[in-house]
């Protein structure tokens, strides 16, 4: 009886670890977001009360610390403390800019680090927010071991507050890796990058193969993490010559020299989607939750619309319909409308096909216009740019008959 009972307590204990394994891993993926604006204006706060329901927590930017290797400035963001009250779950992102030399990685301004984190927790306590720390810091992959350090060091300072690190992909085969990984309570695997050092039209903010690669090799450490995945787009200018002047991201395109070459990548939403639709049929049990970078903004000039973050965020990719419409009797002006959940990018020929030849025809800003007797032909000028958002209508030129005339409308992607 003794044998026999200790055979059913085993066999327990297995049914039991197994049982726990796939509960585990058909745990449903949680889904957060960064807010990474500096200035928390109504919209932004606007844009957090809306994904409360859609989101189970965010991460806001507490400050960034500017560190040049010898010296610091922090600047902080005016956090509303009060609309992080909708999530059950936040995060303070204390971001560190990177140096270029690695020696300096010896005088990581670990006091200052560690004041700031104190002074945004106690203000998240005062305001009533249970909020963990997430250190954002792009370490070399030769100095992962002394920055494994400073984060113990900083976690050592912090407790019981959670600490909670970003890490890159160049790190998952670092000895310096498993090092960091101990001395953290969790971290966020960043799979979006600005490739700089490729080719303009090689780029891929995020390559879903790779994405996908990067998390199982991270599993493989068996802690719990988190992956983030991109919504933005971003511009880069290049000399005539080919050498890159700069990336604007977040904020308004800035004053570019005579001749700059301008080229835009933008994070695509149906790639992203079918990502997190095969995540959430199938993750490593290790893979805990999706945090996006960032949350959409209506003001935002270069992210996602909110639609089309939703739409993706559920797994399925943004329904797209662009159609040609006209109004007016005489002058009839020719208009596009982004019926659909994702911003298009006009580069688009329109053809009107009516039962007269037109008297006149104009094209506006950034686009020409053909006529062909019967028909006429508007296209976007070559190089533009320009996006249409979810809902958006914008005019593209006119047409005059001599008569009332009936239209045929036909777009015709370039």
């Amino acid at each position: 009886m003794v044998r026999q009972s200790s055979a059913l307590v085993i066999v327990a204990c297995v049914l039991i670890a197994v049982c726990t394994g796939r509960r585990a891993a058909e745990q449903p993926l949680q889904r957060s977001a960064y807010v990474w604006q500096r200035q928390w204006t109504s919209t932004v706060c606007e844009a957090i009360a809306a994904s409360s329901t859609e989101l189970d927590g965010i991460v806001a930017l507490g400050a960034e610390i500017e560190w040049n290797g010898w010296s610091t400035r922090v600047i902080e963001s005016s956090i509303n403390w009060a609309a992080l009250h909708h999530f059950r779950k936040c995060g303070i992102a204390l971001r560190v800019t990177p140096v270029t030399n690695p020696q300096q990685m010896q005088q990581f301004p670990l006091a200052v680090v560690a004041a700031e984190a104190r002074k945004l927790l106690s203000k998240a306590d005062e305001h009533g927010v249970s909020a963990e720390l997430q250190l954002d810091f792009d370490s070399t992959v030769q100095n992962l071991g002394s920055y494994a350090q400073a984060v113990a060091a900083l976690r050592g300072k912090l407790q019981p507050t959670r600490l909670v690190v970003t890490t890159l992909p160049a790190w998952l085969d670092s000895e310096g890796f498993t090092r960091l990984l101990n001395n953290c309570d969790s971290y966020v695997l960043q799979v979006h990058s600005v490739p700089l050092r490729t080719a303009p039209t090689a780029w891929k903010i995020c390559d879903p193969a790779l994405a996908r690669q990067w998390v199982d090799r991270a599993a493989a450490y068996k802690k719990p993490f988190s992956v983030a995945l991109p919504t933005y787009r971003c511009i880069a200018g290049y000399t005539p010559s080919g050498q890159l002047l700069g990336v604007t991201m977040d904020a308004v395109q800035g004053r570019w020299p005579p001749g700059t070459k301008l080229h835009e990548v933008a994070t695509d939403p149906d790639e992203m989607a079918d990502l997190v639709r095969d995540w959430r049929k199938h993750h490593p049990p290790e893979l805990r939750e999706i945090a996006w970078y960032r949350l959409p903004v209506a003001t935002d000039a270069r992210n996602w619309r909110f639609t089309t973050f939703l739409a993706v965020a559920n797994g399925r990719r943004p329904h797209r319909q662009v159609d040609v419409i006209s109004h007016g009797e005489n002058l009839i002006d020719v208009a596009i409308c982004n019926n659909g959940e994702a911003d298009e990018r006009l580069d688009v020929h329109v053809l009107v096909d009516s039962d007269q030849s037109a008297i006149a025809a104009d094209a506006l800003n950034g686009w020409w216009v053909e006529q062909h007797e019967k028909q006429a032909v508007f296209t976007t000028n070559p190089g533009e740019t320009s996006q249409l958002r979810p809902g958006e209508t914008r005019n593209i030129g006119w047409l005059r008959f001599g008569a009332p005339a009936k239209l045929q409308l036909h777009l015709l992607r370039q």
